[in-house]
């Protein structure tokens, strides 16, 4: 009996974007109505086949059957740049969200984040009113930030007050004397590193 499937893929190929395999090509005889024939899809994570001609493939909701020949490489080239460039562009995406969600979690003001985060004044109007993108080193900062929030959200996961933990100052004899992390962060943007590796020695 042959193999049942929702749905046939031809001139498929099946490509990996960033961890995951996936399939595309035109999709025929899609029995749950989503797309009409001939419309290129590409589907979810495959989760069960190899990528063979005449191939029942499965995601997590949908099979379907590889019908016909596979791509020739260079659409299966060109498929797999357009892949990388879209993850690379929701990477870069993501990573623009962090300046906005810091800021708000640690209850910063502009001026404060952009001490802080050692971003010129009036960078975040300017990027927030599309006057300036994140340079690569703009990012990397932010992820530079991230991390550091990853090391504070846990020693804070009692009491999550960041904007508090920024302000409090600190006794004369710690790592950072009788002032608070925001005030030893904008006298020195390197103690950021030091404090970083103090909070992960905590847990």
């Amino acid at each position: 009996m042959a193999e049942r499937f929702d749905a046939e893929l031809r001139n498929w190929a099946l490509v990996r974007v960033g961890a995951a395999m996936v399939a595309v090509g035109r999709v025929f005889s899609d029995s749950k109505g989503r797309w009409p024939d001939g419309h290129m899809i590409r589907t979810s994570s495959v989760i069960d086949g190899v990528g063979q001609e005449g191939e029942v493939i499965s995601t997590l909701n949908t099979r379907y059957l590889l019908s016909g020949l596979p791509m020739d490489r260079e659409q299966q080239s060109q498929i797999v740049q357009r892949a990388a460039n879209a993850v690379r562009r929701g990477k870069i995406v993501d990573d623009e969200r962090l300046f906005d969600l810091l800021q708000a979690a640690w209850g910063m003001d502009d001026q404060t984040f952009e001490a802080v985060a050692g971003l010129p004044e009036r960078w975040l109007w300017q990027w927030r009113n599309h006057y300036r993108a994140p340079t690569v080193d703009d990012l990397a900062c932010v992820r530079r930030l991230a991390r550091f929030h990853d090391a504070l959200r846990i020693i804070s996961y009692d009491a999550p007050n960041y904007a508090e933990w920024w302000s409090r100052r600190w006794r004369e004899d710690s790592l950072i004397g009788a002032r608070s992390p925001l005030t030893a962060t904008r006298d020195d943007p390197a103690i950021l590193g030091r404090l970083e590796r103090y909070l992960w020695s905590q847990m």
